[in-house]
Formats: structure tokens, C-alpha cells, sequence
């Protein structure tokens, strides 16, 4: 299938195998199924509708699920996705939190770098003056 931005009705059907009565009724039946429609009311699908037929065909004819059935698999499904966002979300702000921790360690790694070192004070003896005492000085 060439890369289009919108497919007729008539692309849709050969590229999945099936009857434009059956894509018809699929939109009935699938609430989250709606192409768009120009002003002369021809349906038009993008790629995401093509995916998600293909998905309802596989389901209907290759596994034999009715269609309450793989509505109730594609509503799990999208739970599934619902909880897999979930942990998404958790680890992009635990990711953010890491990096925040990771660049103030690097600035007060490049404050102190910045900073001379401090040298320890050394403290010499200082040589001892001895007084003289009263005997001495008399000398």
C-alpha cells in the first residue's frame, strides 16, 4: 500500500481482504472506528484505522471471535496500554528526578573545583627566647 495520508474505502477493502459492506458495519459496531468523510460523504481511513481493521479482521476471522468478543479483547487491550502508561509516566518523572539529583551534583562538584583548596595550617615552633634572669644580666 502507498504512503498516503488518507485511503478510500475501495484500498481499504483490498488491502484487508474484505467486503465494503463489512468495513461499513465494523464502523457501526466500533465506536473508536471513524473515518473521515469529505463533503460527498466518502470514506476515507488513515493508517491508524487500516491497523486497527486489520486487528478487528484477525480477530473476527482468523481466531473466530464474534464481535462483542473482540471488542471486549481490544477494551483489555487498552487497559493493558492504560497501565503500561502508567509506568511510563512513573519512570519518565523517576528519570527526571535522577538527572535533576545528577546535574546539582555535578555544579557542586564544579563549585568545588572552582574553589582553592584550603591548606592545612601548619604551625611551627617558634624558637624559645630564654629571659635572662637577674643573675644573668648582671653579668
Amino acid at each position: 500500500m502507498e504512503d498516503k495520508l488518507y485511503y478510500s474505502i475501495k484500498e481499504v477493502a483490498d488491502e484487508i481482504g474484505v467486503t465494503y459492506a463489512t468495513l461499513r458495519f465494523w464502523e457501526k459496531e466500533f465506536k473508536e472506528l471513524r473515518p473521515f468523510r469529505n463533503k460527498r460523504g466518502v470514506r476515507l481511513y488513515t493508517k491508524n484505522e487500516i491497523e486497527f481493521l486489520k486487528t478487528i479482521c484477525y480477530l473476527t476471522k482468523t481466531c473466530g471471535y464474534t464481535i462483542e468478543g473482540a471488542k471486549t479483547w481490544l477494551k483489555d487491550e487498552k487497559n493493558k496500554d492504560a497501565d503500561s502508561l502508567e509506568v511510563i509516566d512513573t519512570l519518565i518523572q523517576m528519570k527526571r528526578f535522577l538527572l535533576n539529583i545528577k546535574s546539582n551534583l555535578k555544579s557542586s562538584a564544579i563549585k568545588a573545583k572552582q574553589t582553592p583548596p584550603q591548606q592545612p595550617v601548619i604551625v611551627e615552633e617558634q624558637p624559645k627566647i630564654e629571659e635572662k634572669t637577674e643573675t644573668q644580666q648582671d653579668n
